[in-house]
């Protein structure tokens, strides 16, 4: 299989980094005008503290009260890589350039910020398609959008509120099929 032959030495140590018992990804597939083809791994903290902490489950009892505290799911972290297709491998992406990268649960793409001025270069746009999470508790589903910065490794939410839950989660505007390819 073409990613597991070329599998990236980070992608391959983000178990250390990202353990399974509190994290969880998603993978996702977009490709540039110029037919390249990149892969998005997005990391969610299964249980994240209001202070940004990702902790297990039970450490979210507290001796104060009778239930535990809500501690939703939440995206931490983004790893981005590009098939080159000469070596056959993929190859980490530091930076996007003047290309803005939606994903979501309907269609990923990469969009040229050059012609579309409103949008900001070098960033991933996602919206909140954890499926397996979705309608676990009234915070959440829905709540799991945002703009991550390549150049910083900051997420700024799209939604600053979760006292209202959207159902279902927003998705991107798609172009019809035979213009995706931007």
């Amino acid at each position: 299989m073409m990613i597991q032959d070329s599998c990236p030495g980070k992608l391959a140590q983000s178990n250390k980094i990202f353990p399974v018992d509190l994290y969880s990804t998603q993978w996702y597939l977009a490709l540039s005008k110029s037919g390249q083809m990149f892969l998005v791994v997005r990391y969610i903290g299964e249980f994240v503290r209001y202070d940004g902490e990702v902790v297990y489950e039970g450490d979210t009892l507290t001796d104060d009260a009778s239930e535990p505290l809500v501690c939703p799911y939440k995206t931490v972290d983004f790893h981005v890589f590009k098939y080159c297709f000469c070596e056959k491998k993929w190859i980490e992406v530091e930076s996007l350039g003047d290309y803005a990268m939606f994903l979501g649960g309907s269609q990923s793409m990469m969009v040229s910020t050059k012609e579309h001025a409103e949008l900001k270069g070098n960033v991933i746009y996602f919206t909140d398609d954890y499926w397996d999470r979705m309608d676990e508790d009234y915070c959440y589903g829905g709540h799991d959008m945002g703009i991550y910065n390549m150049e910083n490794g900051c997420i700024d939410p799209v939604l600053e509120c979760q006292e209202q839950r959207i159902v279902p989660p927003p998705f991107w505007i798609t172009v019809p099929h035979d213009d995706h390819r931007l």
